[in-house]
């Protein structure tokens, strides 16, 4: 065998070591290597969306702290249904401000299908000056809680108290007050 022959030979084998030591070495690290990269991708995309939903919590924090006073204002529009007691006592307050005893006849809470939220009827009763009653249907209206007036009913009494003459009305009025959330039956 001539030297170049060797030379050929020799460099034949090293070139198919080469490779065959390339394709067994090298395209295996080179897929592990890009395998990892995209693992390492990942995580960090994870990590920016947690750090996004991190703020995300931190900005609903900061606007619920904001925001408490409003919300706590927003829940004192609506009565209790289970006792409507602060309700009646600011009823019972309007009533004697305008000089009324007032009768409150409480219905039961109720959810009507199309209304946003449940309600409650009351059905207030007693008689008065006109005058008074004015004023005291103008409390009604400037409550603090949300309400709708149903129907008003008023009738004209004449009382003679000795010698005079008094016109007073004796009236009925249905209102229509809104409640939080009824419990569940269960």
């Amino acid at each position: 065998m001539t030297v170049q022959k060797k030379f050929i030979l020799g460099t034949g084998i090293l070139v198919f070591l080469v490779v065959v030591l390339s394709g067994g070495i090298v395209f295996p690290t080179i897929q592990s290597i890009m395998g990892r990269s995209q693992a390492v991708l990942q995580e960090k995309q994870m990590l920016a969306q947690f750090r996004a939903d991190k703020e995300s919590i931190a900005d609903f924090i900061r606007a619920r702290r904001i925001y408490e006073t409003e919300l706590g204002k927003v829940d004192s529009l609506f009565a209790n249904p289970q006792t409507p007691i602060t309700y009646i006592e600011s009823l019972e307050a309007a009533a004697a401000d305008t000089n009324f005893v007032l009768n409150i006849s409480p219905g039961n809470p109720k959810r009507i299908r199309g209304e946003q939220w449940p309600s409650m009827d009351f059905r207030l009763a007693s008689e008065g000056e006109y005058s008074d009653f004015l004023v005291f249907l103008q409390l009604l209206e400037n409550s603090s809680y949300l309400m709708e007036i149903k129907n008003v009913s008023v009738d004209r009494v004449q009382q003679i108290q000795g010698e005079e003459k008094k016109e007073e009305v004796k009236f009925s009025v249905l209102v229509k007050v809104y409640t939080s959330a009824l419990p569940q039956i269960k």
